[in-house]
């Protein structure tokens, strides 16, 4: 018998259950704004091999990338691999508070499809921070340890801890090697935490919605015109509009560099804007006059 849902039938708590369920962004590891596919060294610090997710390392400096998926409906999945002195490795995601507010008294689920090719043990880390949007500090709410394979296969944890009130200041899902890493791959994709004590299918996003999402907290512009330089620092139509009210106003990441008609391409800095629009002028103040400038940046308004 096939029961037919009437428009009364969705009310406002249904509809939050069946959409925007998962607090993760970019959980099929779908958008790679900063490395675009390519291979990027994983620290002792942290890096993002793509976007909204960091990793770090242990012992030794490995690699992690964006690289193709076997599971059905996952193209991408993110994978580390460690060297020869690797003893640890860490894939984990900073949800902003304003996410997390109200997960508090509840308890939470995480869904996952992971593989390594040697270890055999993955820890699920889920701690909360300090202070509002600030992780230099966290607690951690538990931890669960689980099984892992060589085959990419779908795990779930159901943590037993309710949410404590710290968790409205920001949570920290973060996956750590149980074992030594060293010279071998750890892959993971389809990350899901959603209020509950089951998991429901992964919520596969629209892709721009899923972009606009990851927008938010970091924006790569290439080759942006900025139209013509006004003088040796400045330019004439120097804004960069950004695509979406960034969490905060950002600020520039490493490797940005300007792109000029004639003379130096000097060195490009943020001079004032806000979450909407930054103005962009040369710090080694060398330009032409009357040149064409466009810039190729990465503008970061990450939770650190």
């Amino acid at each position: 018998m096939t029961t037919k849902i009437s428009p009364q039938m969705l009310t406002p708590a249904t509809l939050q259950m069946v959409r925007n369920h998962n607090r993760i962004i970019n959980g099929d590891m779908a958008i790679d704004q900063r490395q675009a596919g390519a291979s990027v060294i994983v620290p002792a610090g942290s890096v993002f091999p793509v976007d909204r997710f960091r990793a770090g390392m242990s012992g030794a400096n490995g690699t992690g990338q964006r690289v193709a998926c076997t599971v059905p409906g996952f193209p991408y999945m993110l994978r580390v691999t460690g060297a020869g002195g690797t003893t640890a490795a860490w894939i984990g995601q900073y949800i902003e508070s304003v996410n997390c507010t109200s997960l508090v008294a509840q308890r939470v689920t995480v869904s996952y499809y992971a593989a390594a090719s040697t270890i055999t043990s993955l820890s699920v880390v889920l701690k909360h921070a300090t202070v509002v949007d600030n992780f230099t500090a966290t607690t951690t709410i538990e931890t669960v340890a689980k099984a892992i394979t060589s085959t990419m296969a779908l795990y779930t944890v159901t943590f037993t801890a309710v949410m404590p009130a710290g968790a409205a200041n920001g949570l920290y899902l973060e996956f750590v090697s149980g074992t030594n890493l060293a010279a071998t791959t750890l892959s993971i994709t389809g990350v899901q935490l959603e209020a509950g004590t089951f998991a429901s299918p992964f919520e596969f996003r629209q892709r721009g919605q899923e972009f606009a999402l990851c927008q938010r907290y970091y924006y790569k512009a290439t080759a942006r015109p900025l139209g013509v330089t006004l003088n040796v620092a400045d330019g004439y139509s120097s804004l960069v509009h950004l695509p979406v009210s960034m969490r905060t106003t950002p600020t520039l990441d490493s490797g940005a560099s300007y792109s000029v008609g004639a003379g130096s391409a000097g060195t490009p800095s943020i001079t004032g804007g806000n979450p909407e629009a930054v103005r962009m002028s040369n710090a080694a103040s060398n330009w032409s006059v009357n040149t064409t400038i466009s810039v190729t940046a990465g503008y970061t308004a990450e939770l650190a």
